[in-house]
């Protein structure tokens, strides 16, 4: 048997990572989605490249729950809250989120 040399890699991803920051975003839509609507039913994806935001997908939910979404700030509110936790913010770049 021949003495074979593994090298085995492991991946860790810093908390302002664009798949982070687009997952955090993402998970706060759905999680209050849910609250809003405990039936609510969400199919999202979103990609983030420089200063651009886009997410796609649907979001199946009482016509309450849909209005309270969008009068409590919509998809921007949850993207700018995952941008400011991982310490995005006009303060630092410059842009504001």
């Amino acid at each position: 048997m021949k003495n074979i040399k593994v090298i085995e890699t492991a991946e860790h991803v810093l908390p302002g990572h664009p798949d982070k920051l687009c997952d955090a975003a993402v998970d706060g839509i759905v999680e209050v989605m849910r609250q809003l609507d405990p039936r609510a039913q969400c199919g999202l994806e979103m990609a983030c490249i420089f200063n651009q935001v886009y997410i796609t997908g649907r979001i199946a939910a009482s016509e309450t729950a849909i209005s309270t979404f969008k009068d409590q700030g919509g998809c921007k509110k949850y993207v700018k809250q995952a941008y400011s936790n991982a310490g995005y913010g006009e303060q630092r770049t410059g842009i504001q989120w």
